[in-house]
């Protein structure tokens, strides 16, 4: 197995400043529409400095994803080690420490909401990177649901998750099409979305669960 490179340090601060700058060009352009000479104008450094700490597109772009992804799966575990998986109301608890931490600041807004969807309905670099980023805390996630319904199975909870996350990346691109479709203004507050998005997980998981009982 190949070993993957470490990423550079993004606390530092021309690395942070790349990172940004390639957050911005990767969810406008895409990655094949990226270049990593406007990478580097953009964040006011040398094309050499940006290729000394990344050397690759295909590695920038995994740094990027790599800073975004610790952040929210640090956020997510944090919350979802404060749920009573035993408690009242612990399904709830348990899509909120998932889908709250996206929708915050921590989130990376619009631009890292770009990119997260892609991620989510992406080719087979984004597949890899989803599986090496994101993989272990989507299973800490699963077992925490599993473990707050007892009786269902872990395939159960697993689509129950995988259909949550496929909300939250629709409510992540903004509800502009919503309030279009609904002759109504959009409201621009991600964060407002989290009690809708996490009833609606919840009734999902709720029907997944009757219907599993029924086979």
């Amino acid at each position: 197995m190949t070993a993957i490179a470490k990423s550079p340090d993004p606390n530092t601060e021309s690395v942070s400043r790349l990172l940004d700058a390639g957050e911005e060009a990767f969810s406008a352009l895409g990655f094949e529409g990226t270049g990593m000479k406007a990478i580097a104008t953009a964040a006011g450094v040398s094309q050499a400095l940006l290729h000394y700490h990344f050397g690759t597109k295909e590695a920038l772009y995994r740094a990027v994803i790599e800073r975004r992804a610790n952040a929210i799966n640090s956020e997510r575990r944090r919350l979802l080690a404060q749920v009573d998986l035993r408690g009242e109301d612990a399904v709830r608890h348990v899509f909120e420490a998932l889908l709250g931490p996206p929708l915050g600041p921590i989130g990376g807004g619009a631009s890292y909401a770009r990119i997260f969807a892609g991620m989510v309905a992406g080719g087979a670099r984004e597949v890899t990177l989803v599986r090496e980023l994101y993989d272990d805390t989507a299973r800490a996630f699963i077992d925490a649901l599993a473990e707050a319904s007892p009786g269902v199975s872990r395939i159960v909870a697993a689509r129950a998750y995988s259909m949550a996350i496929g909300v939250l990346a629709s409510a992540l691109m903004g509800d502009d099409r919503i309030a279009r479709l609904a002759g109504a203004t959009p409201s621009g507050d991600r964060e407002a979305l989290l009690p809708e998005i996490v009833s609606f997980a919840c009734g999902g998981f709720a029907a997944l669960i009757l219907k599993s009982k029924q086979k």
